[in-house]
């Protein structure tokens, strides 16, 4: 199953998915009566596309939850968009822009005060269950400019017709009104300011023109001259008010110049539970990396509960440990799977693709003697099709039971209990105050010596189950190697890089051992292969048992680097 065949499965397994797509722009505010620069540049013609008015309904929790993580909902009439729109954190780019991911419904999913279903099921684990309600209106009257610029269209490609005006960037002058719902529904007035947004037109892949990046910088020059400066905040965060400008549930603050114990661990908790919720949302919205970076993120921070263990106390530590093993096995076999079709894809390229007779009769396979008219096969297709025909069913399988599980109580409960671990982690009051480096750098030692014992037990061609065993030491150190780094102790900045690598190569290998299990599996199990298959299915796993020596030798070679940097902890 290739990549984008994998992400469009994961999109459609839940039935139906909010339109996707993302924006990409500049908001500059303007002082209202402020005449509008000419919009014309050298090469770019501009369009006038008229006047509309826009109402919005913006929604959130009552304290803001959503906007306070840089998220707005809101229901908007009017445009060629009109609709639910779910927008998710913007980042900025270094030209200045912001990027956001625009979820999208129809108006008939909802009415105000009812967000639909699915766009809710995104940001759940930020709701929690609180109510999400109407809490401001934006009213807006938009004057619309397309800039466009010649481009070829298929005539041109020939030599022979006209250019086609492809289309830059929208500009919109955006007189704004705004009004904060009370509780009861009462109304109350906002502000009134100018928005200028220059938005680019992104092609079907997402790529901007080329001239994108050239039409920025002059209409940013051109509107700062008149008196422009970058807007604070978005429509819907200004029309929130203060609610809007609280920080997020969960915050990252700065490593003191030398923490306590306490002070260390909440920044390292607050960067994982930060981590497990932004992976979370990708999760909801099919996003290919979103089950990857939530299992990291769960993984690491038991990890790191469990090395600290002597500074923390004993029963929230080994509660918050059991739960997150829970979570993070919820989508272990959807990973594994996620992991091996994309190695199995990769690896088939490299059987020979020279076209193979199948067995007399098949349907679509060459007859021995070659009978006209019937295609023939190659390998590697065969074996693409048999590795994606036995794993397809059981990848949307385990995901929507992986997925139910992040819609359950028991998973919000723990997302409730993470919220709270990384504002105040739960360290032993009389280990609380100590230095950090102090008290953990000994803790730190002790995974890097497990880690170290393991390592020297291995062999390349034996015992997978050691292989295992050194990978999970390796990134137990590496882990709690993290965590001293961000003190600026030298031996554990060096040793955490090391183990990175290490951790890596050792993934590799372990990846390469369960595909060959995968493909013995596939090739045993008969369920609809042909005569063939299962041959190339082992001429597959040689590729795979080659793969998997030549990554445990390169380890190998490389130990003695690791084995000096674990000795300075």
């Amino acid at each position: 199953m290739p990549r984008a065949e994998a992400e469009q499965t994961r999109r459609e397994r839940s039935g139906r998915r909010p339109a996707e797509s993302v924006e990409r722009e500049l908001k500059l505010r303007l002082a209202p009566g402020t005449p509008l620069p000419p919009l014309d540049l050298p090469g770019i013609e501009v369009r006038r596309r008229g006047v509309v008015a826009l109402h919005a309904i913006y929604h959130d929790t009552p304290d803001a939850r959503l906007a306070r993580w840089g998220i707005t909902l809101r229901r908007r009439t009017g445009g060629e968009d009109e609709g639910w729109h779910l927008k998710l954190g913007s980042r900025s780019a270094r030209s200045g822009l912001d990027r956001r991911v625009e979820l999208h419904v129809p108006l008939a999913a909802g009415e105000v005060g009812q967000p639909p279903a699915e766009l809710l099921d995104v940001v759940a684990a930020l709701t929690r269950g609180v109510p999400v309600v109407p809490l401001a209106g934006v009213q807006t009257r938009r004057r619309l400019w397309e800039l466009v610029a010649p481009g070829l269209g298929a005539g041109d490609a020939a030599g022979d017709g006209a250019a086609e005006a492809v289309a830059v960037a929208l500009v919109s002058d955006d007189g704004v009104v705004t009004t904060r719902i009370g509780p009861d529904g009462e109304l109350h007035q906002g502000e009134v300011f100018r928005e200028i947004e220059v938005e680019l037109v992104l092609d079907a892949d997402g790529r901007p023109h080329p001239r994108a990046k050239e039409v920025v910088r002059a209409l940013r020059r051109l509107l700062r001259d008149v008196g422009a400066t970058p807007s604070p905040r978005s429509k819907g965060a200004q029309a929130l008010g203060g609610l809007a400008r609280g920080s997020a549930d969960v915050t990252v603050p700065e490593v003191p110049r030398k923490p306590t114990v306490a002070e260390l661990l909440r920044v390292v908790v607050a960067r994982q539970v930060t981590e497990l919720l932004d992976a979370d949302v990708r999760v909801r919205r099919g996003e290919e990396t979103g089950v990857h970076d939530l299992r990291v993120a769960a993984r690491t921070l038991r990890s790191v509960l469990r090395t600290f263990a002597p500074v923390l106390d004993e029963e929230w530590a080994r509660d918050l440990r059991r739960e997150l093993a829970w979570i993070a096995g919820a989508f272990g076999e959807v990973r594994d799977i996620e992991v091996q079709v994309e190695l199995l894809h990769a690896d088939a390229a490299r059987l020979a693709d020279d076209p193979v007779a199948g067995a007399p009769g098949d349907a679509g396979v060459a007859e021995p003697d070659g009978e006209a008219g019937v295609e023939s096969v190659s390998d590697t297709e065969l074996a693409r099709a048999a590795v994606v025909a036995a794993l397809e069913p059981r990848f949307v399988a385990a995901h929507r039971r992986a997925v139910e599980d992040l819609r359950s109580e028991r998973y919000l409960a723990l997302v409730d209990a993470l919220v709270a671990a990384a504002g105040e982690p739960g360290v032993r009051a009389d280990r609380s105050e100590e230095r950090a480096r102090r008290a953990l750098a000994p803790l730190v030692a002790a995974a890097a010596r497990r880690a170290r014992r393991r390592v020297k037990l291995l062999r390349a061609g034996r015992d997978p189950h050691a292989w295992h065993r050194a990978r999970i030491g390796a990134k137990r150190a590496r882990y709690a190697a993290d965590a001293l780094a961000l003190v600026g102790w030298r031996p554990a900045e060096r040793a955490a890089a090391r183990l990175k690598k290490a951790t890596a190569v050792l993934g590799d290998v372990h990846d390469a051992h369960v595909a060959r299990g995968m493909l013995r599996e596939i090739a045993l199990s008969g369920d609809g292969l042909d005569r063939l298959t299962p041959y190339l299915l082992g001429r597959l796993d040689g590729v795979e048992a080659a793969r998997e020596l030549e990554l445990q030798e390169a380890f190998l070679d490389s130990r003695p680097r690791l084995r000096r940097v674990l000795e300075e902890l």
